[in-house]
């Protein structure tokens, strides 16, 4: 497992590393990050449970999880257009966002997410979903250090065995790990880690309100997409479809 932070620039992600952990930091900036989220603020305010279909308002109410009509709104993508050349290689060879976003507002302890994998939940997709990818956590708040964060179990891990805990389909019958990290993140500042990497949401004793905006980007490599998916090309700031 390999983790780096602020001391090793402009390193390339290792594919064959898939437990690999990585703070980039200032991957956006401050001013857009808190832009956007007064937009996400204000949209929020429109959800109406009762319009939802029942997968939406399950997730919504149970998860936190933004409704399709806020996810696909392209304005989570345009954060990634002024995203510099620099930061761009640290991602590279992942340079395709999967479409749409994963958007949460956790506000309570039930909505902590257990100890997964996320490619143990690609298994659940109904058509597969992608073999590998890596993931982009960003923290929408002007102050992440004040809400709850991701804990990573630090070791290399292949797929573990999944089991359903409660409401969430794809959780570890391991829980106990020796040895565990989490980042103090600053606004702008972004986690990405591979598809084996072991993470559950961590609260740190300083932390006294649940409440969190935050964005789950998804990235694959370019050989690695699906044919008829919609992706958003980091590199050429634009959507395409395969």
């Amino acid at each position: 497992m390999q983790v780096t932070s602020n001391y090793r620039k402009q390193i390339m992600i290792d594919p064959t590393d898939r437990c690999f952990v990585k703070n980039v930091e200032q991957l956006f900036s401050r001013d857009a990050l808190i832009r956007t989220r007064e937009y996400l603020k204000n949209i929020w305010k429109t959800i109406d449970p009762d319009a939802l279909s029942a997968r939406e308002k399950k997730n919504h109410l149970i998860f936190g999880v933004a409704p399709d009509e806020i996810r696909f709104d392209h304005t989570w993508y345009n954060l990634w257009k002024s995203v510099s050349p620099e930061k761009i290689y640290e991602l590279r060879p992942y340079t395709r966002l999967m479409f749409p976003i994963q958007i949460r507002r956790i506000l309570q302890d039930d909505m902590l997410v257990p100890w997964h994998q996320d490619v143990t939940y690609q298994y659940l997709r109904k058509n597969g979903g992608q073999d590998h990818l890596i993931t982009c956590f960003v923290p929408v708040e002007p102050e992440p250090t004040t809400v709850p964060t991701v804990e990573f179990a630090v070791g290399e891990f292949p797929t573990i065995t999944y089991e359903q805990l409660g409401n969430h389909g794809a959780t570890l019958e391991l829980s106990d790990f020796p040895d565990t990290i989490h980042f103090e993140l600053n606004c702008g500042d972004a986690l990405v880690f591979g598809d084996h990497a072991l993470h559950r949401t961590y609260v740190p004793a300083n932390v006294e309100s649940f409440a969190r905006w935050s964005f789950e980007y998804r990235l694959v490599r370019p050989e690695d997409c699906l044919s008829g998916s919609d992706y958003f090309d980091i590199e050429e700031k634009v959507f395409i479809r395969i």
